[in-house]
């Protein structure tokens, strides 16, 4: 899916220095219906995947599918639904984290994973965000 939507976004960059450019239209088309054909497919394997959560509690991997749905629906532009599986990304993160001790190091390497991190400095980006907002709505 992602090497099918880089190309497609590349795409139109080549295509206005080629003289092939009709060729190279019906080939961006093409890749964009590979990246939403791609994307179909993504969404309902994540679907599947989040029915098998709904039966067993499997938190090692929880917070992995909903972090790989997030990343899906910001790539479809669902943005509720994006967040909404971050936010439940985040507490399969916290809880794991929190069944060690908080002195343990495995801890400390679990939360400085890099794609943890993304999940966790996410939450506090959006946060900062909105109080920003806040404020200048407020400053008006």
């Amino acid at each position: 899916m992602s090497r099918a939507g880089a190309l497609s976004v590349q795409f139109p960059r080549w295509s206005h220095r080629s003289p092939r450019r009709r060729r190279h239209r019906v080939l961006h088309v093409f890749l964009r219906r590979g990246a939403v054909v791609a994307a179909v497919y993504g969404e309902r394997n994540i679907k599947e995947a989040l029915a098998i959560l709904d039966r067993f509690q499997i938190p090692t991997v929880a917070w992995r599918i909903h972090a790989t749905a997030q990343e899906l629906y910001q790539h479809l532009k669902k943005n509720k639904d994006a967040e909404m599986h971050r936010e439940r990304a985040e507490a399969h993160i916290l809880a794991l984290a929190n069944s060690f001790a908080p002195d343990e190091p495995l801890r400390q390497s679990f939360l400085d994973a890099t794609p943890v991190r993304r999940i966790l400095l996410e939450r506090v980006v959006k946060k900062t965000t909105r109080q920003n907002k806040l404020r200048r709505g407020a400053a008006s």
